[in-house]
């Protein structure tokens, strides 16, 4: 979910199943950083299942679970750089604006005020030419 949405640790420890629109796969998330309201998308793959009873259904966790879960999948997948909960809100973003989604849009997923904070998440994009293509290219 974190990865899935962009949202930090806290909102999405404190959402509630009625922030959740499935028919317009949608999540609000109130009171967030700055006690701002936004909406975010909801992945299709983030339907938590039960495998062995085959049902959905969703339960409450303390934020040291999850942090400590991530920190061992780090370790287990031998990744050497600090990584957290809040690397997959980072990478949420950059993977948005890698596939060419619109700043902006990118900005109110994740409830940035002004631009210029998403516009952190270019820095990884400086490919030069070679991370161009023509409109020409894209012809067929």
């Amino acid at each position: 979910m974190l990865y899935g949405t962009g949202m930090r640790l806290n909102e999405l420890l404190n959402l509630r199943i009625l922030d959740i629109d499935f028919d317009r796969n949608e999540i609000t998330i109130h009171n967030g950083k700055g006690a701002k309201d936004r909406r975010t998308m909801l992945p299709q793959k983030c339907r938590w299942r039960n495998f062995q009873t085959g049902k959905e259904g969703r339960w409450h966790m303390d934020k040291s679970v999850l942090q400590r879960a991530v920190q061992i999948a780090v370790m287990r997948a031998g990744i050497n750089k600090k990584a957290s909960c809040h690397t997959f809100r980072h990478s949420f973003a950059t993977h948005l604006i890698e596939n060419g989604y619109d700043i902006r849009a990118v900005q109110e997923f994740l409830g940035h005020t002004d631009v210029k904070t998403t516009q952190i998440y270019t820095h990884v994009l400086n490919k030069g030419s070679s991370g161009v293509s023509s409109p020409l290219d894209r012809i067929l």
